[in-house]
């Protein structure tokens, strides 16, 4: 029996040692990792920019401020940190860390290959309060309020609303004062200062490579400041299509945007009219934007109920509103042009099916590179939709095209399109014939 109980008892132990030695195993992170940490920040930018517009080059800087009696007030730490000025009683130098150089940098070459992003995100160098360039004089708890040094970038707002307090821990090491860790603070949305995680989790350390992990590499420790980077179109890309009225000898000609029609083909009716659909969507940095203002160029059936019928000899301005599908009648050589548009905006365009033969096909120049031609067909008679047009900062146009060739027309060179109605006639005129013949024989 005492056998059976000292067996038990030593199976016990090993089972206990077993999942002793397991548990390491399966904690979810390195303590050590944790460790160091602990007394880095970073510092993250988020850039709202329209499609189509090259990124500034420019270098956002930050400031790192001594806290004050009215910081330490807000902040509910009166008393309890450590107060600048090494003569004062208890207090000591804060040390300066502007020297870490905090910085964000964005060049052209920061948004993607396509030029579609409308929120780009870059962390600058990570900063630790434990690098060997600082020297903390005393042990206690260090503040420091943190904010966006605005810069002078034309069209660029800066977050200047944007506001942080760094609390570094300093502790005392075997004499000697050390950071052991720091926490970002920021007001959350009743206006109370509180522990705040503002950049994205799953951001690397710039200069390491390997796959995202998911994880929240800082612990929180995140500042993020946002700008927005506004910009006008001044001009659009020459069409080549000498219809559309565009001055080859120009290398640009005004207007933001340009939509030009073109009606050809051996029986192609120039006069004959082309109903589309057009409506305008600003970017998120323009939505305040407003009214826009349109010229029609040539004869134009309705613009909704801005325009009706006017004279060809001269332009109709419109006002259009953003969000909003417009109707537009277009015949050869008419134009519509709008003459200013911020950057970014996304135009739609989409000509009507029609009850006539014609070809369509469109073709333009829009986005961030203007070297590219686009280009679309359609059925015949049928409808076509450009793709989302991008006025980037250089503008864009379209052209759309219909073409009537030979293959759409009878051997006779009668339209295909009016062959029911003569059919219709002559069935009419021949049942006129046969009831005249019909009554002569009669009467004869």
């Amino acid at each position: 029996m005492k056998k059976r109980s000292k067996r038990f008892l030593a199976a016990a132990v090993a089972a206990m040692m077993v999942v002793g030695s397991a548990l390491p195993v399966l904690a979810t992170e390195d303590p050590g990792v944790e460790a160091s940490k602990a007394t880095k920040v970073q510092i993250t930018k988020t850039l709202k920019i329209g499609q189509g517009i090259a990124v500034p080059s420019e270098t956002f800087r930050f400031q790192f401020n001594e806290v004050t009696e009215q910081d330490a007030e807000e902040l509910g730490e009166e008393g309890t940190y450590i107060v600048p000025g090494a003569s004062q009683a208890g207090g000591g130098e804060y040390p300066d860390l502007n020297s870490l150089a905090a910085k964000v940098a964005y060049t052209a070459a920061t948004r993607t290959a396509d030029g579609t992003d409308e929120e780009l995100t870059l962390m600058s160098q990570v900063l630790d309060m434990a690098d060997s360039r600082l020297t903390w004089d005393v042990p206690g708890m260090y503040i420091y309020s943190v904010n966006e040094i605005p810069g002078n970038t034309a069209g660029m707002i800066y977050d200047e609303d944007a506001k942080y307090y760094l609390k570094v821990f300093v502790k005392n090491v075997n004499g000697e004062a050390v950071v052991d860790s720091v926490a970002v603070f920021g007001q959350d949305e009743n206006g109370d200062w509180v522990k705040v995680d503002g950049a994205p989790t799953d951001v690397k350390e710039p200069g390491t490579s390997g796959a995202d992990d998911g994880c929240d590499d800082f612990a929180g420790n995140d500042f993020l400041f946002v700008n927005t980077y506004k910009k006008l179109v001044d001009k659009h890309p020459t069409n080549p299509n000498p219809a559309s009225k565009d001055d080859p000898d120009e290398e640009t000609n005004p207007g933001a945007f340009k939509l030009t029609k073109d009606v050809v083909g051996d029986y192609a009716n120039q006069a004959y009219g082309f109903d589309f659909k057009v409506s305008i969507q600003l970017p998120e940095t323009f939505s305040d934007y407003g009214e826009i203002s349109a010229t029609v160029n040539g004869y134009t059936a309705n613009i909704i109920e801005n325009v009706d019928t006017h004279d060809e000899s001269a332009p109709a301005e419109v006002l259009l509103d953003a969000d909003t599908e417009y109707d537009i009648y277009l015949r050869h050589g008419d134009s519509f042009v709008i003459a200013e548009l911020p950057a970014g905006t996304i135009v739609n365009v989409e000509e009507q099916a029609s009850n006539m033969k014609y070809v369509p096909t469109y073709t333009g120049k829009w986005g961030g590179d203007l070297t590219v031609a686009r280009t679309g067909n359609g059925e015949k008679g049928g409808s076509l939709k450009s793709d989302s047009v991008v006025i980037g900062e250089n503008g864009g146009f379209v052209q759309f095209t219909n073409t009537l060739n030979d293959s759409d027309v009878t051997a006779t060179g009668i339209f295909i399109n009016n062959l029911p109605y003569i059919l219709m006639v002559g069935i009419a005129l021949a049942g006129i014939c046969l009831f005249t013949v019909s009554k002569r024989r009669r009467s004869a």
